[in-house]
């Protein structure tokens, strides 16, 4: 029976061990194997951090850009509403519906491709002592554990799904506050005052406004249409509370664990539930130590941050450790 250690795994956990997993070597493959979807993708994404966080990216898209691809098969302003067919109030939202996705197939597609493809460098350099008694929690894709620890698949839960899984079970999403970044876009493009070539003051009211604000706003084929574009927000969010409640059974199993390890995970927010959820199902979350890596010393405020806020405390139920302590002599 596992003893009461869990490891959660993260892809610094990985990159350790010379595995090219990162953003980064999803990038280079895209430039290689799919290079129109790669360059379109790279002209709609807004976030500067692009392939350094391909999941965080995908809740950035330009909503200008989705708009814009329905907005030409709009209706006329000037039509006859009661001349309309049902298939011209739809038109827009159908195209932009389309074309989005088409857009979240292929990203999820190609990331399930890369992902099928990482392979296990043919020589590691250095290995990490590991408990094989113990339980393991990894967001990880490959089958590290497993293949190079030989630690048993029942040992394993691969929380978002493994390289070799059908097409469909790999989860890659964004846990982003959408409702955060549409104000600061519509800040942005609405709330700033404009001037004019005759030095007048104004505020923009473009089409995309009129599609989202005021009486135009509610004309069935504009609703169709920002119902359209907004889905994709939707669409490309990692469902984790549904995947907690699908694993219900396995949080519950680890109610015992005393000592979590946390090696090369970012702690971001989106995964932070699986973590709360741990801690919720301990029955003795005082008797809970925690040993977590942090690669960047810069990164160790923002850890201590997340750390905090599951109910942690430095230095009595979670200290920081290099994986370097760990590596077999």
């Amino acid at each position: 029976m596992p003893d009461n250690v869990l490891y959660i795994i993260g892809n610094g956990f990985d990159l350790f061990h010379d595995i090219q997993s990162s953003y980064r070597n999803f990038a280079a493959w895209m430039r290689r194997h799919d290079p129109t979807l790669d360059t379109i993708y790279a002209a709609v994404c807004n976030n500067d951090m692009l392939w350094c966080d391909f999941e965080t990216s995908m809740a950035y898209v330009d909503r200008e850009f989705l708009v814009g691809y329905g907005e030409p098969f709009l209706p006329d302003e000037n039509a006859d509403f009661d001349d309309m067919s049902v298939a011209d109030i739809i038109l827009a939202g159908d195209a932009a519906q389309g074309l989005i996705g088409e857009l979240v197939h292929k990203l999820k597609h190609d990331f399930h491709r890369w992902v099928s493809g990482i392979q296990m460098p043919k020589v590691v350099e250095h290995r990490l002592m590991i408990d094989d008694n113990a339980r393991f929690l990894t967001f990880n894709y490959t089958l590290t554990m497993e293949n190079l620890y030989g630690i048993d698949f029942n040992q394993v839960i691969h929380i978002h799904g493994k390289k070799h899984d059908p097409w469909g079970k790999i989860v890659v999403g964004h846990g982003e506050d959408t409702d955060k970044i549409f104000d600061e876009w519509w800040a942005k493009r609405y709330k700033r005052l404009r001037r004019n070539k005759r030095g007048k003051t104004y505020y923009p009211h473009d089409n995309i406004y009129r599609i989202y604000q005021g009486e135009t706003a509610k004309l069935p084929e504009n609703e169709m249409l920002m119902e359209a574009v907004e889905g994709y927000f939707d669409d490309t969010r990692k469902p984790v509370m549904k995947i907690i409640h699908d694993n219900a059974d396995y949080f519950h199993s680890v109610h015992d664990v005393r000592y979590v390890y946390v090696w090369g995970h970012s702690l971001s927010n989106v995964d932070m539930p699986y973590f709360r959820r741990i801690i919720a199902e301990n029955d003795d979350t005082q008797s809970m130590h925690w040993y977590v890596h942090c690669y960047n010393e810069k990164d160790k405020p923002f850890f201590r941050t997340q750390l905090h806020s599951l109910g942690l405390v430095e230095g009595q139920t979670f200290e920081f450790k290099n994986l370097n302590d760990f590596v077999l002599k």
